[in-house]
């Protein structure tokens, strides 16, 4: 993928070419782009990992379809096929379930957009990305689930992203803690 197709601004640049570090924390300001990086390094990672699957934890319906939008919107823009399903029982909250498929080489990635809830952290086996993290009830445990999937595979990368949300929330903690490196803008 190429940097000017998709214009990312100098700040994302650095978080969307990063495939190395581990785990990340954007902690970043309201409306500056952190679901449209997000959503670009998503499908860069099923475009240099074919067969990919990339779990989105959303903090809502509205967030998560709109995650799934910008993955279509950078697809579009870099002329890659791309299939989106709304695959959720109902329209409840809890039962969100979006996907994004991208075929390469006969092999199809997915890009699931998935509830915020513990349940759903246990249920991935690839690429994490925590979509506005402080807003996530049960954060702590969600982290819980999510962690040692995470630490099974080095080939693995988590992204965690928000908005900052008080202290009350394991965002905050992960920040506090300074173990992961995080970006501030």
């Amino acid at each position: 993928m190429t940097d000017p197709l998709i214009s990312l601004r100098k700040y994302q640049q650095k978080v969307f070419w990063d495939n190395r570090t581990k785990t990340m924390i954007l902690h970043w300001s309201r409306q500056i782009g952190k679901s449209y990086t997000l959503a670009a390094w998503a499908v860069d990672r099923l475009l240099r990992n074919p067969g990919r699957l990339v779990t989105v934890l959303s903090n809502s319906r509205d967030n998560g379809s709109e995650f799934v939008m910008k993955c279509q919107e950078v697809c579009l823009k870099l002329g890659i096929a791309t299939e989106a399903e709304d695959l959720s029982e109902d329209l409840h909250y809890d039962n969100m379930r979006f996907e994004v498929k991208i075929t390469i080489g006969g092999k199809v990635g997915r890009i699931k957009v998935l509830a915020a809830n513990p349940r759903t952290a246990r249920g991935f086996s690839g690429d994490l990305i925590l979509d506005e993290f402080a807003f996530h009830e049960d954060s702590r445990a969600i982290w819980e689930a999510a962690e040692p999937i995470m630490s099974s595979n080095p080939d693995f990368l988590c992204r965690i992203a928000s908005t900052g949300n008080g202290r009350q929330n394991m965002f905050y903690q992960l920040i506090s803690e300074g173990r992961i490196p995080y970006y501030r803008v």
